[in-house]
């Protein structure tokens, strides 16, 4: 497996990790700006569940959330790839799990534009 490959798979499952982590964060805290980022990764499962399965429902919802979350790392990673390879963050040594997390995080900052769009489109 090519050092490239290698980097992928690593930042993939960072951010798999994040995503999931963001996730349990949501649901097992009171504090509520701690729970924002979960949410929008539950708000972004909501609209493609509304779009995609509608007629799915109990476990094969559940799996479908995880292939939702698996996608979303592979997404992240492919961002923090973007980021390595266009040489926007300089070889300094970096710890190993930060371009993951910032993908992750990325990946994020967008399924929250898009909700605010969305909300921005659809009320009055």
């Amino acid at each position: 497996m090519h050092a490239r490959q290698r980097t992928f798979v690593r930042d993939a499952v960072v951010a798999t990790v994040v995503f999931g982590g963001l996730y349990v964060l949501a649901l097992s805290t009171s504090f509520q700006s701690l729970q924002i980022p979960g949410y929008l990764v539950l708000a972004g499962f909501g609209v493609l569940e509304e779009i995609i399965a509608v007629e799915f429902a109990g476990a094969t919802s559940s799996i479908l959330f995880v292939a939702y979350v698996l996608v979303l790392g592979l997404t992240g990673a492919a961002v923090a790839s973007l980021v390595r390879g266009r040489a926007w963050v300089p070889d300094s040594g970096l710890a190993w799990v930060r371009p993951g997390v910032a993908g992750a995080l990325a990946v994020v900052v967008a399924l929250s534009t898009l909700l605010a769009v969305s909300f921005f489109l659809t009320t009055s």
